[in-house]
């Protein structure tokens, strides 16, 4: 052990010191690394618009009337500093002796050997943060432009160059042909590589430009940041995380349509403006954006190091070291939580670390003071954790898990030795009073911060909600209202080959299994193994890993168990390697031990090489023409709502700054009612829905169920009501459907209030990928789901009995419903799934009155034929098959013709263009639907729907928003 102290000791980096002459330090000079250049402003100017209910507050940065610091006392004592040896030796010289400071590199030699304990840690922990940033903040100057640009300007002359030689060549083969061009272009690059490189430039700083603000600044990479953004706003605005204050509690009257929803605490938005501020002191002009762009990086730089340390009580420096590393490059982490992609998931690791090191430390503590410390201290960060996000309480089962699983094994092992001794049981239980009270510390100081955090029903209500996390996408048991969460890509469930996959592969997946055992093998000095880090590992792995099962988006979760046992592998095989190559081959240690160093990072190839993948191709979703829609929808009125599908809510209250239907966080049951506006033919339908959400939201059928008892009852009422604009027709159906008057005149008021809010409905490109989403919750059958969830767990005969006597279906129906209902998945059996099959496709002309349509669908051409003087359908080559429908717009609307026969299944979307005509093959029900209408078809024959702002994306696609008008007096007309 002496010997390798002695060793390490020499090995201690030695650290020059700079010297200079200057006494000032001009904090101006640091502005630059939080802030970029500004560019050109292409949008004018627009300061933070409170609801005009509120009073006007301006945002103000810090003022300091200096912005420099003076340094000579340090620099007195940096002179002292070099002259102390000088003094020790008998020097009297005075100061005026000397020109300036001398360096003295033993003094410095000296003093890394006397401090290398704390030295080399933090000496580590600074280059795997300097790895994190590296990686993290790529994002922010968008490098992938530069691809998107090469791959324009070469696109561009290469066309040239074939359409060129196609002239001159007609007769050559395309092979040929396409060789020729490859060789002219390659010269052509070697004779044009400036001009060509200073047009790449070009088109990337067009293509970045279209991704950054008025500021330079890079937007938030993804749409649940924007929330935060807007609370983050409100903290500095109002100094709580809503817009007003109603009965003492906080609510933000944007979200929730005009209900006003009320603000659940997060720490998040708090940490994010004070972050803010303390950002502001470096930088006067950093906008809210760009410091919460920033706080992901910071956020995941400090979560490196517990990570470090936990590492490093399991393997030593070196494992502390590479546990870092792997954390800050790990794939899954680095996609969750790169600057700009400012949400919660980074204090889904960094607080589980902390609580989880802080208890090992506590765990090990043999000072009482230090114990209760260390206790302390993971409470408080369970307690912090709690109100950062909702699933926290998975870091106490773990612990629990932890705890449990080493007294079990610890148990057995003592009474295996002590079993033939008397009361063997009073000396195992000495053993472990200590360990069984620190836990015990743990869930009392953990408690007690949950509490003061007020989060503590969810602290012991933690199994129950293990339990209905292992049923989080479940439809159709609790009532017969869909589950958002089936849908939601974060929730897909993936395979253990996918988890190996997306940890770094089998290599690395092997290495940390190999790394979880080594914790098993006694190290030098270690009288006796050591299984509680083993154990430790194992069950925050185990359960990592479960939770990844459950939804891709747990995949952050596994990151730092996997880095931990890959930093144990590095460390234990580091020491264990150097010293056998020592032994054996006679090589000088600190040989064998950069050889051992070198082994090792041949393995960090591949995924440094994925993060850097990964970095890269993080894009903002948020662009200039969703910036500009939104502004203009926020120019145009003071107050409005804006409806579209929930994915981008969260913008429109951050950039719109007006009441959004619904978005990410707040979805309930209008999944179901903005799907069916979306997916219904019938026009009046989808704008009585929009009607009744402009004035109660989803509140109505509940408020019906108050009358009829019946909730398929109250929702199949409605839908006969929806369509009538009318108060006082609406008001008598009410009455014909069986409720009294005064039931009535209440129902009124939820469907067909007089004070309806401005409505914007936006139609945009990204819908259409999203269509057999909301096209399922837009279908969702309320019988079927009634059916489903009343009967799922009854015997045959209840189930075949309440099915005849509630919906009249015959014997042989029941048992057959019930029979599909045990063996189906409710969301799979309830609605379909009615998508587009391809994306709008030219015709070619035949004659006057025919078109050809060929359309690509599941690997297959289907040849159409189409006559558009009698608008009918024939598949080419096989006369016996058509498509279910055509639809086409006409002067008075649009049409809908439906076809006899064997149907291939899909529906033919016909689209004017000029004197030519685009198509489209779509779900039979989509192609009928007022998304089609208005996105595909411009909103041609509609009397609802005025066209307000149209843009077109960067990415191609459009952003169409139109204008709800609920007397449905527009009459588009057909061009």
């Amino acid at each position: 052990m002496e010997e390798e102290k002695k060793e390490n000791l020499e090995e201690t980096a030695e650290k020059p010191v700079m010297k200079s002459d200057e006494e000032v330090i001009d904090f101006s000079t640091f502005k630059n690394l939080f802030k970029k250049k500004k560019k050109a402003a292409k949008h004018e100017e627009q300061p933070i618009q409170p609801l005009p209910h509120e009073k006007e507050k301006i945002i103000e940065a810090p003022s300091d009337d200096s912005e420099t610091i003076s340094l000579s006392a340090l620099k007195e004592k940096s002179k002292s500093f070099f002259k102390k040896e000088n003094r020790r030796k008998g020097s009297h010289q005075s100061a005026g002796d000397h020109e300036g400071p001398s360096f003295n590199f033993d003094s410095v030699k000296g003093f890394a050997r006397k401090n290398q304990k704390w030295l080399i840690p933090v000496a580590l922990i600074f280059l795997a943060m300097l790895v994190s940033f590296h990686f993290r903040m790529m994002p922010s100057d968008l490098p992938i432009t530069e691809d998107w640009a090469q791959s324009t300007v070469y696109n561009y002359y290469q066309n040239n160059m074939q359409s060129q030689v196609n002239q001159q060549y007609p007769n050559l083969p395309q092979q040929n042909r396409d060789a020729l061009v490859n060789t002219e272009f390659q010269k052509f690059l070697t004779d044009n590589a400036d001009s060509v490189q200073q047009q790449i430039d070009q088109v990337s700083q067009e293509f970045k430009g279209q991704f950054q603000d008025e500021n330079g600044d890079t937007y938030l990479l993804a749409i649940d940041p924007y929330l935060w953004y807007s609370e983050m706003r409100n903290v500095i605005n109002y100094g709580h995380l809503g817009d007003k204050i109603i009965d003492g509690e906080s609510y933000f009257s944007l979200r929730d349509g005009r209900l006003d929803k009320k603000a659940s605490f997060q720490l998040h938005p708090y940490i994010a403006a004070y972050f803010y501020k303390f950002m502001s002191v470096f930088d006067r002009d950093i906008s809210l954006m760009r410091a919460l762009f920033l706080l992901p990086a910071v956020l995941i730089a400090l979560a490196l190091i517990p990570i470090f340390f936990i590492g490093r009580r399991l393997a030593g420096n070196v494992g502390g070291f590479f546990a870092a590393i792997l954390l800050a490059i790990n794939g899954p982490l680095l996609g969750r939580t790169p600057a700009g992609f400012a949400d919660t998931d980074p204090y889904n690791i960094l607080f589980p670390l902390l609580i989880i090191w802080l208890f090992i430390e506590a765990f090990y503590a043999r000072d009482l003071k230090k114990k209760i410390a260390y206790l302390a201290g993971s409470g408080l960060f369970v307690g912090a954790f709690a109100v950062t996000w909702s699933g926290w309480t998975y870091v106490e089962l773990i612990i629990a898990g932890i705890f449990g699983a080493w007294l079990l094994i610890r148990v057995a092992i003592d009474y295996y030795k002590e079993r033939n001794e008397k009361k063997w049981w009073k000396k195992v239980a000495t053993d472990l009073k200590a360990p069984f009270f620190t836990f015990i510390g743990f869930l009392v100081s953990s408690g007690i911060f949950a509490a003061l955090f007020g989060r503590f029903t969810q602290f012991y209500g933690a199994l129950s909600r293990t339990i209905s996390f292992t049923n989080i996408k479940e439809v159709g048991i609790k009532t017969i209202w869909p589950n958002v969460l089936t849908t939601v890509a974060e929730f897909n469930t993936t395979s253990f080959s996918n988890i190996v996959d997306q940890m770094g592969g089998k290599p690395l997946f092997t290495l940390a299994v190999l790394g979880a055992l080594l914790l098993l093998v006694k190290r030098v000095g270690e009288e006796k193994r050591n299984y509680f880090d083993f154990i430790m590992l194992a069950v925050w792995f185990t359960a990592t890993a479960y939770a990844f099962t459950k939804g891709t988006r747990f995949a952050i979760l596994m990151a730092p168990p996997f880095a931990l046992a890959i930093g144990a592998f590095s460390g234990r095989i580091y020491y264990k390697g150097s010293l056998m190559v020592k032994e054996n081959i006679n090589l000088d240690r600190r040989i064998a031990k950069g050889l051992a160093i070198l082994l090792i990072c041949l393995f960090l190839i591949t995924p440094f090489a994925s993060a850097k993948q990964v970095a890269i191709t993080e894009v903002p979703s948020m662009n200039d023409a969703w910036y500009t829609a939104l502004t203009k929808i926020r120019d145009d009125t003071p107050d409005s709502i804006i409806t579209s599908w929930w994915d981008f809510g969260h913008w429109f209250v951050a950039i719109g700054q007006r009441r959004v239907t619904f978005d990410g966080g707040d979805q309930g049951e209008r999944i179901h009612w903005v799907g069916r506006t979306l997916l219904s033919d019938n026009e009046a339908e989808s704008v009585g829905i929009l009607r009744m959400l402009n004035c109660v939201q989803e509140t109505a059928p509940h408020k019906l169920d108050e009358y009829t008892h019946d909730s398929l009852k109250s929702i199949q009422m409605l839908y006969q009501v929806f369509p009538i604009s009318s108060r006082s027709q609406a008001l008598q159906k009410y009455q014909e459907l069986g409720l009294t008057k005064e039931q009535a005149e209440v129902m009124i008021e939820y469907t067909h209030c007089q004070d309806l809010l401005p409505n914007y409905y936006i139609t945009s490109d990204d819908m259409v990928g999203k269509a057999g989403v909301w096209g399922h919750f837009g279908s969702w059958d309320f019988e079927k789901s009634t059916m489903f969830q009343t009967t799922k767990k009854m015997s045959r005969e209840d189930a075949v009995k309440y099915l005849m006597e509630k919906f009249g279906m015959t014997e042989e129906q029941a048992h057959k419903t019930h029979g599909e209902i045990q063996a189906a998945s409710g969301d799979q059996w309830i609605a379909p799934w009615p998508g587009y099959l391809t994306s709008p496709r030219a015709c070619e002309k035949l004659s006057e009155n025919e078109i050809s349509c060929q359309a690509q669908s599941n690997g297959g051409i289907i040849p159409l034929k189409i006559n558009i003087d009698t608008m009918t359908v024939t598949v080419e080559g096989n006369d016996e098959v058509t498509v279910n429908s055509l639809v086409y717009p006409t002067p008075s609307g649009v049409q809908v013709k439906e076809f006899e026969g064997e149907k291939v299944g899909a529906s033919v979307v016909l689209i004017p263009n000029g004197e030519r005509y685009n198509f489209l093959l779509a779900d039979p029900l989509q192609a009928k639907s007022m998304f089609t209408k208005l996105f595909f078809l411009n909103g041609e024959g509609s009397k609802c729907f005025q066209k307000f702002d149209e843009r077109n994306l960067v990415t191609g696609g459009a952003i169409m928003t139109w204008k709800v008008d609920y007397s449905c007096s527009q009459g588009n007309i057909v061009q």
